[in-house]
């Protein structure tokens, strides 16, 4: 790179030679981002080059040191709660994607819980209804589905005339995930509420939190 313009080097959209025709030109903000980062690092950077020879970056930071730890044991000690947790729980998966379905049956079904799956809000009622008293641990409730949603089949249970469609633990899993939607999911009788996509430590901690033993 020429002399002037290595003075412009890491200034936004500069380029040498920049040819406006060409397919194959670059922005020219990658060397202003990588001197922001720099910055914010409380490092330099600085370049040495010359047209023809070649072209070195010098890049000075203070990148710290992080202790040395084995986080083996600790992620070992997680999935075996999980697992004793989850194992033999029987969960009502109401959710009409055939992927979300396929996904969240899975992990559930890793940890040793018993998945019943429901396509939609009146499926989800129907099974309920059908089912034995205490039958189900919790329901993992979809929002947004035909038929009926997760508001209205979460309303049809908590409405039924037996004691489990009181306690039994409701948790909204949807891609709504602002304030105003969880408070929604909360007011229309669900315990807790999880965001799409699946976090699977939050997806168990949470039932963690709402089943009662």
């Amino acid at each position: 790179m020429s002399s002037e313009f290595q003075k412009i080097l890491f200034e936004s959209f500069t380029q040498e030679n920049r040819d406006e025709s060409s397919e194959m030109r670059g922005s020219g903000l990658g060397l202003a981002i990588v001197k922001k980062l720099v910055d914010a690092m409380e490092g330099s950077i600085s370049v040495e080059s010359e047209p023809g020879k070649g072209t070195r970056f010098i890049i000075d930071i203070n990148a710290g040191c992080v202790p040395e730890f084995d986080a083996g044991n600790d992620r070992d000690d997680i999935d075996a709660a999980d697992n004793m947790f989850c194992s033999g729980r029987h969960i009502l998966l109401v959710e009409d994607h055939p992927l979300n379905q396929q996904i969240a049956s899975a992990l559930l079904e890793e940890k040793g819980a018993i998945v019943e799956l429901a396509e939609d809000g009146f499926a989800a009622v129907e099974k309920f209804k059908e089912s034995d008293e205490g039958a189900y641990d919790a329901v993992l409730m979809d929002i947004r589905m035909p038929v009926m949603n997760g508001y209205e089949a979460t309303h049809a249970i908590r409405g039924m005339q037996r004691q489990d469609a009181q306690t039994v633990p409701i948790v909204a899993m949807t891609a709504d995930a602002f304030i105003d939607d969880i408070q929604k999911c909360i007011d229309a009788g669900m315990d807790a509420h999880i965001a799409k996509p699946i976090d699977p430590e939050t997806m168990f901690r949470i039932l963690k939190e709402v089943i009662k033993e």
